[in-house]
């Protein structure tokens, strides 16, 4: 069976409110399917979605270099 998350399930499985599930999804981060007038989301796109969130300090692009100490 495919089991897919409600806006409100997914808020509590993530630990935040619904209003910060519907504003991810509004602002195209978080992938969803829509069923007629349902909103759902896959779990296979929430594992994809944390992945892009996640902010490990050793592989950050935004990492900022050597600072010098001064004299």
């Amino acid at each position: 069976m495919l089991g897919l998350y409600t806006t409100e399930t997914l808020a509590e499985y993530l630990q935040v409110s619904s209003h910060t599930v519907r504003r991810e999804r509004e602002a195209g981060r978080l992938p969803f399917v829509r069923i007629r007038d349902l909103i759902r989301y896959r779990p296979e796109d929430v594992e994809a979605y944390l992945a892009s969130q996640s902010h490990d300090r050793y592989q950050s692009p935004h990492r900022v270099g050597k600072v010098e100490a001064i004299r």
